[in-house]
């Protein structure tokens, strides 16, 4: 087995560089959604309490993560059976 070439082409780099901007990209949205949805919701809904932001804040977090989970599981099991062209598909 001397001529077993082990290496990367360089669409297959192509594709984990892709998906690694992806993923750091989705990242860097979570990390930066709590700070600028804080100030959106400040300045959509008026004066409000700082109970009722917080409150407010809470759910949209949790429906965020909960839709992002749900994505993820759906998205990425159809991935994995059809070799990712129908889960793309259904994304755009």
């Amino acid at each position: 087995m001397e001529g077993d070439d082990k290496s990367l082409t360089r669409g297959q780099w192509l594709v984990l560089a892709a998906a690694f901007l992806g993923w750091m990209f989705d990242g860097v949205e979570i990390g930066l959604f709590p700070i600028v949805g804080r100030v959106a919701l400040q300045d959509l809904m008026g004066a409000m309490k700082e109970q009722d932001i917080i409150s407010t804040m809470s759910k949209i977090m949790a429906c965020f993560l909960v839709g992002a989970a749900i994505g993820g599981v759906s998205l990425g099991g159809l991935a994995t059976r059809s070799a990712g062209y129908a889960a793309w598909s259904c994304a755009c």
